[in-house]
Parts: C-alpha cells; structure tokens; sequence
C-alpha cells in the first residue's frame, strides 16, 4: 500500500469529515441483525438500514457478503470458498442460484477440504450469483459483469494505471468504461486525460469525471489574488458551474488578454488529442490543445480620454529685402534742320511765289540741336523690407493649416482706350501646413510644408508682377529657438554703353515736334544698375500647456483678458 502524499490526506480528511454520511448511525452487528425483528423493535434495537418497509426487511442480502466480478468471455473466473463456512457439496438443489443463467455458468469443485466456484462466462451481460450455506442463509452474493476481452483488458489497464489517482470509481456499462468521480488535485485530472488519450482504447472509455469544486475554489482564490496584485484591482475569479471564469474590468485589450495569460500559467499543461473533445471542463486552443479551464469574462472599459500631449505654437516669419541702385550718364550732338531748307530765285516779296519776271536771290532753313545734349541724371537707390508672421496652435503629432491670401485683379484695355477687370485674379499671400512631433524633452520633429506669393511690380496695363516661393522640408528643433529653414538670395549687375539716347526728341516724331534731319550724329550713352535681393523663412516652436497661457502676448496687443468676465 502506497503512502498517499501530505496534501492528499487533507483532502481526503476534509471531504470525509465533511460528508453527512461520516455522522450516521453504526451498522447493526450481524447478531443484532439475527435477532427477532419483533423482540428488537421492543426493546429499541430494530436495524433501520434492514427494513425497507413495513413488513418486509432486507437484512439477508445486507449481511451477505458481496463481491463484484469482472469476466471476460471465454476466460474462467476460479474463487476459493472460506473452509470455515459450510457449503453443501455436492450442491443442494437453490444452494446456487443463477439471476441470467445465459450469462455465466457457475461449476462447484469440492477436492477434500477445498471448495471452489468455477465461473464460466457464456455472453457479455450483467447477472447475480447467490450462495447459501448448509443452513439455507445467504452467504456470498456474486454481482457477474461479462463483457469482451478487449473491454476487460482495457478495464484493468485503467484501473493500474490511475490507482494512484483518489476520488474516482471505473466501472464497465453496456459496452463503455466509464469513470466517474471528483478529483482533488490538478495533476490528477491531468494524468486522467493523458491517459485516456491513447488511441488504443478507441470508443471504449467514457469520462465523467470533474475537479472538486473545493480544489476549484482553492485555484481561484489563488489566481484572484495574483491578477488584483499584477495587473488590475477591479479583477474578479470565480466558480460557475465546474469552470474557473475570469470576471471584472480593466482599461484595454492588452491588459485582457496579460489576465488570462497569467490565470493560464495555473493550469497543468496535459497534451491531449481529439479523444477528449467531449470531456467535461475541457475546452482547445486551436493552436496547441492545451487543457483550459477557465472562461475570460472580463470586461474592457475604456478610461475617460485624457490629454495625452502637450501643444505646440508654431510661428512663421516671412521676410524679404531688396535694395536698387541706378546711374546712367549720355551725351548726343545730331545737329539738323527742322525742316526741307529752300532756295528761290526772283522770288516777290509779297507772295513769296518767284516768277521769272521778279529778279533777286533767297535761301531758308531752320537749324535745331546746334548744340550737344548731355543727361546726367542723379543715381537713384531705393531700399525695401517686407515681413510678414503668421502663428498657428497645434496639438503634438496632429496637422495645422493656416492661409492668408490676398486677390487682386487684373486690368484690360478695349478699344478706344477704355479699361475694364479682366476674368482672373491673382493671389498674393501664404499658405502654411505643418506638423509637430514632441519626441523627448524640449526636441521636436516638425513637417512643414509653406508657399508664398507678393508682388513686386506691375506690367503693361498694370497687371501684377508676383514672386512665388514653396518649401517643403522636415527639420528638428528645440522648444523656444528661432531658425531660418529657407533662404533664396538675388543678386542682378547690368553695364551698357551707347544703347540708350540720352535726347529722344532730336530724332524727331510726333513728340517731338516737326521732324529734324541731323546732319550728323555723335551719341555716346552709359548705364549700370545694381538689385539685390533676399527672401527667408523662420520658424520658431514654443511647447505650451494649454493655447491661453501660450498665446498671452497675441492677446495683449488686443487687450484681451486670459478668463471671461
């Protein structure tokens, strides 16, 4: 006889001083049970676990001995009678009594002092044997099960192999082997599965056995107190109906899911195949079939939202210089008459008609640009500086967009001179999409990407002359510095000699009055210029807690106070 382990006899100690049965009332002794039943009832010894009814009584099947029998057909079953006891031999005519004599056969041997029962089994089927002694009572009841050798052979094996296991009755049932029972330890029911999983016992077995609810309620508690402690305190673990469920709430799918993981660890893991699809608290994961039993209840309810970053004022500075120089120098002599000069012969002074009677001599012209024009106009510079900010408040990781356009239209000439608005108009302005990203401390991670328009003259008819510019980079920066992310630089130098005319009018025209023919031409002209120019883009993130505090020196220049009154 093995020596049980420590933790088993507890459970065995607890469940049979907790069972009703333990404080029942001692069996009669086989005297008392011999005992007239009408003396015992007078004196108050009547054995109650005899008397089925009023009149009838079963205290000769009670004091009987019983013996169960497991027999395999076409296999003798030989048991050896106590010497002490006397059985007629030969047999007495219902000395041996037969319930299904279909099912067994039962030869007594007697050779000297041994007596012995030979059981033939004949069919698979249940029966009774009952044996009397000399005096007619009832000695030996036999229960005779008869079943197939592979059925009995898979019996005994079951039986040798889960001996160690407590708590569990195997019993053969129509053509199954059915194990029924409630086990104490975890191993245990294991070591149930895995056996029962051998293909070799085929349909044969039938398992009806279950965790005690004591050891289940044990486990919980345990596992209950490792998740409040690991992953959640609104965490609840419970027995409903054989299984351990996993109730509460937490705030996330992960936090579900890292619950019943660690309740999993509790489990022993007993590798089992298809034959224990059915079997009572056993539920598969599709990935590696592992025994579970535990159900996840557990619900997610998802915090309140809270401010999970911080915001970001991003300002842009549009600034653009330009600085023109101009000096010019000419010099021009075409001297010329103004118009065909004439020459009349005899000419009459009154008319001014010359005849061939009138006598005399006369020559006229008029001379213009007798003297050399010199332009020396003074150089001119001009000096420009435009700039232009805009300022945008944007959650960390989110994209802000701001624009800032101004239209203007442009101008037509019909005939006859008359202007009108043409059907476009152009834009001049900005536009900015950017997107910071607070990484770690003070550094940010901003997308940008930013167009800008101005004009910066007008053509023929005054339409628009506008100076385009776009970026579109990515950068990292500190909270509160300012860089120039941007920058296009121009620079234009221009020398001519001799192409301008320094006098238009000399040469002649509508403008400039009657035509003069130069007798000559001594032009000689030199113009430089000079235009620089620069456009830069700055940035400057600041890192705000909320867009009132962050933006207190916008609301001053508006006298705007920080609360509402």
């Amino acid at each position: 006889m093995s020596i049980l382990p420590r933790r088993r006899m507890c459970f065995l100690l607890l469940l049979i001083l907790s069972h009703p049965s333990a404080q029942a009332q001692e069996p009669a002794t086989p005297e008392q049970a011999q005992e007239p039943v009408r003396v015992q009832r007078r004196l108050g010894k009547a054995p109650n676990q005899f008397q089925k009814s009023r009149y009838t009584l079963d205290r000769s099947e009670g004091t009987a001995d019983r013996r169960t029998l497991v027999l395999a057909k076409g296999v003798d079953k030989v048991v050896d009678l106590d010497p002490g006891i006397e059985f007629p031999f030969p047999p007495e005519a219902n000395s041996i009594r037969i319930g299904n004599v279909a099912v067994v056969n039962v030869a007594p041997i007697g050779i000297g002092k041994e007596r012995q029962l030979i059981f033939q089994p004949l069919e698979p089927g249940e029966t009774s044997v009952t044996i009397r002694d000399k005096s007619g009572a009832i000695r030996i009841i036999f229960d005779v099960l008869v079943a197939n050798q592979n059925q009995v052979r898979f019996y005994e094996r079951l039986r040798e192999n889960l001996k160690e296991v407590e708590g569990i009755t195997i019993s053969l049932e129509d053509k199954n082997i059915v194990i029924r029972g409630e086990v104490l330890t975890l191993p245990d029911y294991a070591a149930i599965f895995s056996e029962i999983a051998d293909k070799t016992y085929g349909e044969f077995v039938v398992s009806k056995v279950r965790m005690s609810s004591i050891t289940l309620g044990i486990l919980a508690k345990k596992i209950e107190q490792d998740l409040q402690t690991t992953v959640a305190q609104t965490l609840r673990v419970e027995v409903i109906n054989g299984k351990i469920v996993l109730g509460g709430t937490v705030e996330s799918a992960d936090a579900k899911s890292r619950a019943f993981n660690r309740a999993f660890w509790y489990i022993p893991a007993a590798r089992v195949k298809d034959s224990l699809a059915n079997a009572p608290n056993m539920e598969f994961a599709e990935a590696d079939k592992r025994s579970a039993f535990l159900q996840n209840d557990i619900a997610v309810n998802a915090p309140p939202p809270k401010r999970d970053s911080k915001l970001v004022r991003m300002t842009v500075y549009f600034v653009e210089l330009t600085k023109d120089f101009l000096k010019s120098f000419g010099f021009k002599w075409a001297p010329g008459f103004t118009a065909d000069p004439t020459i009349a012969v005899g000419s009459n002074p009154a008319t001014g008609v010359a005849t061939s009677g009138d006598g005399g001599f006369s020559f006229s012209a008029t001379l213009s640009s007798l003297f050399p024009a010199i332009s020396t106009p003074p150089s001119n510079a001009s000096y420009g500086r435009v700039m232009k900010s805009g300022t945008v408040v944007v959650k960390s990781g989110e994209e802000g967009k701001m624009e800032d356009n101004i239209q203007i239209p442009t101008q037509t000439i019909a005939a006859g001179g008359v202007q009108g608005l043409g059907p476009s108009l152009n834009s001049a302005g900005f536009k900015i999409s950017i997107r910071p990203t607070i990484m770690q401390g003070t550094d940010l991670d901003v997308d940008m990407d930013i167009t800008q328009s101005s004009v910066v003259g007008k053509a023929a008819a005054g339409a628009p002359i506008t100076s385009n510019h776009a970026i579109k980079t990515r950068v990292y920066m500190k909270s509160g510095e300012v860089a120039a992310v941007a920058a296009v630089n121009k620079q234009d130098v221009s020398t001519s000699f001799n192409r301008d005319d320094p006098n238009p009018t000399q040469s002649g025209g509508a403008a400039a009055g009657p035509r003069t023919s130069p007798l000559f031409n001594l032009q000689r002209s030199k113009n430089m210029s000079k235009a620089k120019g620069q456009f830069v883009i700055f940035i400057s993130p600041l890192i705000i807690e909320n867009a009132s505090d962050g933006t207190e020196d916008l609301k001053k220049n508006f006298r705007m106070s920080s609360s509402t009154r």
